[in-house]
């Protein structure tokens, strides 16, 4: 007694419109996420090396630089989970425009081939063995780092400076 739905009760442009929203909205706000850390940590970065200029020997600067240090950290830790999550959606994204590439660009014609503009990206990537996202990383993890050796000039300035 169930009733028959047709295969497709979506129009493909508007599958094709919905793939694109969603992967746009992905590339976008991992974007915005990075120019955001990078604005932040670079601020953070001022401020601890200005703490730790000025310290000589005063307790609670560097008290503040391992407080700003410790906080670099995080948040680079944190910046690189948000940055994974919002990757991984942005892949779901591709992949679903690569695959409406395949449905629709059937045909292996020179110029079927340039239109499929997701499927060369991918066979590209694959050859150069570069990605962003390891790029990303790396830059989150630089800072990071950062954040470690304000950790260790903090609570080192703050034991010498009981001498």
């Amino acid at each position: 007694m169930g009733s028959q739905f047709p295969k497709s009760m979506i129009r493909e442009e508007k599958i094709l419109d919905m793939a694109w929203a969603y992967y746009q909205l992905h590339v976008e706000r991992r974007l915005k996420f990075f120019s955001f850390f990078i604005a932040f940590l670079t601020v953070l970065v001022g401020g601890l090396s200005a703490i730790l200029s000025a310290a000589q020997r005063n307790f609670l600067m560097y008290i503040w630089g391992a407080v700003i240090s410790v906080l670099l950290v995080v948040c680079s830790l944190t910046f690189l989970k948000i940055d994974e999550r919002n990757r991984t959606y942005r892949d779901i994204g591709r992949d679903v425009l690569r695959q409406i590439e395949l449905l629709y660009f059937i045909d292996t014609t020179d110029y079927s081939d340039s239109l499929r503009v997701f499927t060369r990206e991918q066979e590209q990537t694959r050859r150069l063995k570069k990605k962003s996202g390891s790029l990303f990383k790396t830059i989150f993890l630089a800072f990071a780092c950062v954040g470690f050796l304000g950790i260790v000039l903090s609570f080192y300035g703050l034991f010498s400076s009981y001498k």
